[in-house]
């Protein structure tokens, strides 16, 4: 029996169309084999930035959350400038220049005056955004407009207080993490033309609020904690 089927594959073998099929067959095995490792190993060892042409916005979100996922940042702690009630939020206060006040503003020049929730911060591309004041990490993703963000919850004298941090090029936490003051959480970002995620963003800077409860709306004036 076993000679009969031995045969029977020799025969098999012999005809040349059978064959070319039979090494096509196990080439496409094994180039898919090599896809499904190669590309999951491409994504996480790679800069986002390399491959942010081929995919779409929201493959781009999936993409961000396979990384946060499965490589974890820890950029350690800063040095810290503290002037006021909170620390700065950027590493390299000097360079620093405010490109947005809080309140009413025309950002696009349309004629129209819409509430800026927060204060704008320009410096160096990438300089280190710091926790403020030491807290728990309540959100860290992508949210829309405001790209990849972090919120913090801050208890000062039994009072809570959130401060929220938006246009990064990376998020070096998670949330449910406990930080101190000064930990570097993430990255400034929101170049749209380097930054994946920028949000609504035509350039780089930290969008930085300070809220008395969780989540949009809640703002208050954050001047007055950072200067």
């Amino acid at each position: 029996m076993e000679l009969k089927a031995i045969l029977a594959v020799i025969e098999t073998l012999k005809n040349e169309d059978l064959r070319n099929n039979i090494v096509t067959g196990i080439t496409l095995l094994v180039v898919a084999i090599i896809l499904i490792i190669l590309i999951p190993l491409y994504i996480l060892l790679n800069p986002l930035e390399n491959i942010k042409n081929f995919l779409s916005s929201d493959e781009q979100v999936i993409v961000e959350d396979i990384q946060s996922d499965y490589k974890s940042i820890d950029y350690g702690m800063g040095n810290i400038t503290i002037n006021s009630k909170f620390g700065f939020p950027l590493e390299n206060v000097n360079a620093v220049v405010i490109t947005a006040e809080y309140g009413n503003y025309d950002p696009w020049n349309t004629g129209t005056q819409t509430k800026h929730t927060g204060i704008d911060l320009s410096g160096i591309h990438r300089d280190n955004v710091l926790a403020v004041e030491k807290g728990e990490v309540v959100f860290a993703g992508v949210q829309k407009g405001y790209g990849n963000c972090i919120e913090l919850k801050h208890n000062i004298d039994g009072t809570e207080i959130y401060t929220f941090y938006a246009h990064l090029s990376s998020i070096g936490v998670e949330e449910g993490q406990l930080v101190e003051q000064g930990y570097i959480i993430g990255k400034e970002g929101g170049d749209p033309y380097t930054d994946q995620n920028a949000g609504n963003s035509t350039g780089h800077h930290l969008h930085f609020e300070v809220r008395t409860s969780k989540d949009y709306g809640n703002d208050i004036n954050p001047k007055e904690f950072i200067f």
